[in-house]
């Protein structure tokens, strides 16, 4: 069993690949020392990110689309937006240094932002501009109003939010989720689960409602019909009926980590994780089954394009395709030659984020193996 602490630096490894950790603090706290000069704020979360040569090349965790703009976030407080299909980035200012994890937006001008420190960002313009909305800060001044009102019979509940407060600021956020331009969730380490209903103006921290969980990180939400599905930590799959309420944790046919969540045509999802593993439940998340993704590299991004085919990317930079609802996979020809983080689908192809930046797939080569594996079908005895 890991400490509270050594879980806190595994948690997101696969989505900050560990090996460039220690090499990107260093060359980050070189840049803004030779940008800025002395440095007024040891603590990324009150440092604004320094501005880049070429932030495209910077690690990048998450991306997706504010109507025909491409906005992707990452370490160091990266958040950069394209309005050309991604052939050119403007970095935008962002008041924090924390690696960002998650970018969302609920409408073509209203999203969010979270990553590292309990951060939560907000942008009304596309992504141009951000502010701080919460923080790790703002969450234990949270707690700690809550653990005083909470019932002394309550004792899991408060034991949950006692750890949570004994531990620190630093918890990061994972993914986060917009329902509406004022409904919005994130989740993260610890069974963290961030509520706001007011656009952002009042977060809600509800830990009563992830007990199932059991402290377990959480990674990833995904809205199906009127449920929201969770994934995470050590074969988390879990469902939200209505809102508020208390998760329901479902029997995974796997126990490691989930990193994602894709929806499947039909009213499917899938979740995928560690070491290729994927599961995939078609009764709303109550029950699931493996799928056999022909790889053993983890899969950290998952995406359904317009056409139906479902996109699944791997730490190696494999891209796997799917054309019968997820049941099975097929490798494409070609790869991105970095792990991939995140997958937006442009009018030419597929945009991919990862450890080396930004990286352009055609999907001419996804559909020359659709078509190899409908002739697979065909001439199959």
């Amino acid at each position: 069993m890991h400490s509270r602490r050594e879980a806190c630096v595994n948690v997101g490894m696969s989505r900050e690949f560990c090996t460039l950790a220690g090499a990107l603090l260093a060359f980050t706290l070189s840049v803004a020392r030779a940008a800025v000069g002395p440095v007024s704020s040891l603590d990324p979360l009150d440092r604004p990110a320094v501005a880049m040569k070429d932030p495209s090349r910077n690690v990048l965790l998450s991306i997706t689309a504010a109507g025909h703009r491409l906005v992707a976030v990452g370490a160091s407080g990266a958040i950069i937006h394209s309005e050309d299909q991604g052939l050119t980035w403007v970095q935008a200012a962002c008041p924090t240094s924390v690696t960002l994890t998650s970018v969302a937006f609920a409408n073509d001008t209203i999203g969010w932002a979270v990553g590292h420190s309990g951060v939560i960002l907000a942008t009304r313009d596309s992504g141009t501009t951000w502010s701080r909305q919460f923080d790790g800060r703002s969450m234990l001044s949270a707690l700690e109003r809550q653990l005083a009102e909470a019932p002394p019979s309550n004792e899991a509940q408060r034991e949950a939010m006692q750890l949570m407060i004994h531990d620190g600021p630093d918890k990061p956020l994972l993914e986060v989720l917009a329902l509406s331009p004022h409904r919005v969730l994130a989740v993260g380490a610890y069974g963290l689960l961030l509520v706001s209903e007011d656009a952002g103006s009042h977060w809600s921290v509800r830990l009563d409602l992830t007990a199932s969980a059991k402290g377990k990180h959480l990674y990833a939400v995904h809205p199906l019909e009127k449920t929201l599905i969770f994934a995470g930590e050590a074969g988390t799959l879990g469902t939200m009926n209505g809102f508020p309420a208390q998760i329901v944790t479902a029997t995974a046919p796997y126990t490691g980590s989930f990193f994602g969540l894709v929806p499947a045509p039909g009213g499917g999802i899938i979740a995928y994780g560690l070491r290729g593993h994927a599961v995939a439940s078609t009764d709303t998340g109550r029950t699931w089954s493996s799928i056999d993704t022909g790889v053993t590299a983890s899969i950290n991004a998952g995406l359904l394009l317009s056409d139906g085919r479902i996109l699944l990317g791997t730490d190696t930079g494999e891209i796997l395709v799917s054309q019968n609802r997820g049941a099975t996979f097929k490798s494409m020809p070609a790869s991105v030659p970095e792990p991939v983080a995140g997958l937006a689908e442009i009018p030419s192809g597929l945009v991919a984020v990862g450890a080396r930046g930004i990286a352009h797939l055609s999907l001419s080569s996804a559909r020359a193996a659709q078509r190899s594996a409908r002739l697979e079908e065909l001439h199959a005895p």
